[in-house]
């Protein structure tokens, strides 16, 4: 459990949700990825856990 949120909290530390949803994504993953470990100088893997994270956390709000 610790770790989870150890996980979580880095995730959001390191690429804040208000500052992911300002950026302009493309629907192509690998791109809006890379888009990602740019902005924010992480790694493309640390990246892709965030928008997954974030696109689970917005799925969450529209379809309750």
């Amino acid at each position: 459990m610790q770790e989870w949120q150890a996980n979580s909290f880095a995730l959001h530390f390191c690429i804040p949700t208000f500052m992911l949803g300002k950026l302009e994504l493309t629907d192509h993953r690998q791109a809006a990825i890379a888009i990602i470990a740019q902005t924010f100088d992480v790694e493309y893997g640390f990246a892709e856990e965030r928008l997954e994270h974030w696109l689970r956390q917005r799925a969450m709000v529209y379809y309750g």
